[in-house]
This record gives C-alpha cells, sequence and structure tokens, in this order.
C-alpha cells in the first residue's frame, strides 16, 4: 500500500500530535498543577515564542518550487505575530496586573486560529507536495503548538473561571 505525500504527512502529525497530547497529560499537567496560575501559563505559552520558525518559508530553497506564495506569506505572517505575541504575554505575566493575562489570551486565541486556517489553505493549496525542508515542522511542531494552545486555553479558562467564582462567593459573604 503506497501513500501519498499529503497521506503521509497526516500519518505523521496525527502521531505527533496524540504523542504530544500524551506528553502533555502525564507530565506537563502535574507539574502545571504545582505552579502558581502566572507561572504555570508563562510555561504554557513558552513554545508559541519559537513560531518565528514559520517565516522560513519566504526562504529561498527552503520549500520546493510551486510552493503557494500567499499560503507561505500567510503562514510567515500569522507565525511572526503569534511568536511576538507570546514573548510580550511570557515577559508581562512576570509582572502584576492583568496585561499578561490579556497577552496570553490574544496569543491563544489569534495562534491557535491561525494553525487552523494555515491547516486547512495547507490541504487546498497541496502544500505536503512542496514543504521539502519544512516537512517536519508540519509534522513535529505544529503537533506541538496545537497542544500548547490547548493547554494555555484550558489554564486561561479554569484560571478566569475560578477567580470569578472566588469573586462571587465573597461578594455573597
Amino acid at each position: 500500500m503506497a501513500l501519498d505525500n499529503r497521506q503521509l504527512l497526516v500519518l505523521e502529525f496525527v502521531t505527533c500530535l496524540i504523542a504530544w497530547a500524551a506528553i502533555a497529560r502525564v507530565f506537563l499537567a502535574p507539574r502545571f498543577a504545582a505552579l502558581d496560575s502566572r507561572r504555570a501559563l508563562r510555561l504554557a505559552i513558552a513554545p508559541q515564542m519559537f513560531r518565528i520558525i514559520g517565516v522560513t518559508l519566504l526562504a529561498h530553497n527552503v520549500p520546493a518550487p510551486g510552493l503557494d506564495r500567499e499560503f507561505a506569506r500567510w503562514v510567515a505572517i500569522g507565525d511572526f505575530a503569534t511568536s511576538m505575541l507570546a514573548i510580550a504575554a511570557f515577559i508581562a505575566l512576570g509582572y502584576r496586573g492583568r496585561i499578561g493575562v490579556w497577552l496570553a489570551t490574544i496569543t491563544t486565541v489569534v495562534g491557535a486560529a491561525d494553525l487552523v486556517h494555515n491547516l486547512a489553505m495547507g490541504v487546498r493549496v497541496n502544500a505536503a507536495e512542496y514543504l521539502a525542508a519544512g516537512w517536519f515542522v508540519v509534522a513535529l511542531v505544529v503537533p506541538l503548538m496545537l497542544v500548547a494552545h490547548v493547554v494555555a486555553g484550558h489554564l486561561l479558562w479554569t484560571t478566569t473561571f475560578a477567580r470569578r467564582k472566588a469573586q462571587r462567593g465573597s461578594a455573597v459573604a
């Protein structure tokens, strides 16, 4: 049974997604629970700082000739923006105040939406045929980024929900 490039990439992507999710669940979740919420969120946001790697699709001779330039441009812009937001959130979470949480929220929403958009657009333009040296990023790194966004989203949701619930409880008392 011969698989085409798209099928091979999907197989690798799904396998890595399951592996990263299992690692996060088994090894990271207990450690996140032991950290204060801001440190845990910093750890969850940290991988997004490396999304700058997506700019590589604009480099000559990295993707194979024929990769849709609009796709490459969209990936580069979204990954650059997410990387800069993540760096700002990571730094701001080291200080008191709400800006760090707001930046982490924006990073998580923008970054996750960008990844989903890029995956859909990549399928549409058959990017698997042209990724060349960038193949490993989609197969290995993108699943990590998706898991990191889910973890950050979970932390944001639970800490925001817990804080609001505590505030309501203290207002009633």
